[in-house]
């Protein structure tokens, strides 16, 4: 057990984290709904966080980061007879389709593309993403003579529609979209009836770059006042402040913010000691891949990066339909979480570190161990975790990921002071130089 960490878990609640989230969803309402890169609702987030963290005597600091990030210009889908619009959301660098009329063909899988079973030259294919594999449907599609993709995805909550990202180095071969299920199956049956469906299609966006901040607050022998770090060690706690576009962020990932803010306040008063000097981080453009923690991690001196012994991050950590969800695997540090739910005969699981993209990976790259809290996003909950965590198995362990229901009604008050205790307890065991195996 760990005296700083045990009163630091004891110190912070999930009531005193979730007045923050209901500051970050008042952020959000006040900006379009949403905190995402670029946007005043993130530059108003980075004020409230710093003005948390200096009113708890931290000299907090900024680090400016450049991104780009694709702005959409259009992104109509329109059913040329039928005169109806399904709302549908082009993919992050997709090449621009302006004002194009196509015939629209539904598939039942990949297995058609690949096989050719469907003549797909000039026209629009609908069909479910493969999670994670849909790059090689786009290009199968592409090379079938296909002019656009349109995708969705198969889940228990058919209302849904998520922007996709686009991982490869170059843009995709065709221009690709998201609908939703319920959508989907509406323009499948009107395939059903109709002889020829015609889609007219203008979709168009651009990359603009931009910068944002990081923000910054050390827990050593400066600003905060605290009996100072021994040593070069530091430790670092970070979560991503920002959102997407398309919700306030306040699962995703206002929740790991609001565990490392209240952790930070609690931290700055504590009575135990410090002993590896701690840097809590709140990264920007997360939500763009990983942009501010890997240009954080980039602009370290080799002996910078050394002296950092473990990163822990915070990752939708008050999910409604949770699990709690410890990262396990190459590269990542699984104690004080272990130490922290069994002594208090807490139920939790692991989760490969692999799984959960989020802001630890650029320093498991660097060769920097790494901890972290998760919840759950978009993968379903089963019959053994309802039994043993209570929740709704066959849902979405996070039915607004990437929602506009992503607000302060969509977090579990029992996940988040639960994650938010655990997070404390780790912070505070890392701080006392605890060994990380």
């Amino acid at each position: 057990m760990s005296g700083l960490g045990d009163e630091l878990a004891d110190a912070v609640s999930g009531a005193d984290a979730l007045a923050h989230l209901h500051e970050l969803q008042r952020i959000a309402d006040a900006h379009d709904g949403n905190r995402a890169s670029g946007t005043a609702g993130y530059a108003a987030s980075v004020a409230y966080a710093t003005e948390v963290l200096a009113a708890a005597g931290y000299r907090v600091t900024t680090q400016d980061v450049p991104y780009t990030r694709f702005v959409v210009i259009s992104e109509s889908t329109r059913l040329t007879e039928a005169g109806w619009s399904p709302q549908t959301l082009l993919m992050d660098d997709s090449p621009p389709l302006p004002d194009t009329v196509a015939r629209m063909v539904v598939l039942d899988g990949i297995e058609q593309l690949l096989e050719a079973r469907v003549d797909l030259r000039g026209a629009v294919v609908l069909l479910a993403r493969i999670p994670g594999g849909y790059a090689r449907q786009v290009i199968a599609a592409s090379e079938a003579g296909a002019v656009a993709v349109l995708f969705y995805t198969d889940t228990p909550c058919p209302a849904n529609i998520y922007r996709l990202h686009w991982f490869g180095a170059d843009p995709p071969p065709v221009p690709v979209a998201s609908i939703s299920q319920d959508d989907a199956a509406r323009l499948a049956a009107l395939a059903a009836d109709t002889p020829s469906v015609e889609v007219r299609l203008d979709w168009r966006g651009r990359n603009q770059g931009g910068i944002n901040q990081n923000v910054f607050a050390d827990a050593s022998t400066g600003g905060n006042g605290r009996a100072g770090a021994r040593g070069d060690a530091g430790v670092v706690v970070g979560a991503h402040l920002d959102s997407v576009p398309e919700a306030p962020g306040i699962n995703d990932n206002g929740s790991g913010v609001a565990a490392v803010l209240q952790t930070a306040i609690r931290l700055a008063s504590a009575r135990g000691s410090i002993t590896n000097r701690v840097r809590f981080a709140l990264w920007a453009a997360e939500e763009l891949v990983n942009v501010g923690s890997t240009y954080y991690v980039s602009q370290l001196a080799e002996a910078e990066r050394e002296t950092i012994v473990l990163y822990l991050n915070a990752e939708m950590i008050g999910s409604p339909n949770y699990v709690p969800y410890v990262m396990r695997g190459t590269g990542t540090v699984t104690v004080p979480f272990d130490t922290y739910f069994q002594a208090r005969q807490i139920g939790y699981e692991y989760v490969d570190v692999t799984a959960i993209g989020s802001d630890h990976h650029p320093f498991r790259d660097a060769g920097i161990p790494v901890g972290g809290l998760h919840c759950g996003s978009v993968g379903i909950k089963t019959p053994a975790e309802q039994e043993r965590y209570r929740g709704t198995a066959g849902q979405l362990y996070d039915p607004g990921y990437h929602q506009a229901a992503d607000s302060v009604h969509n977090i579990s008050p029992v996940a988040l002071d639960l994650t938010t205790r655990a997070l404390a307890y780790a912070v505070g065991w890392a701080a006392e130089g605890a060994r990380l195996t």
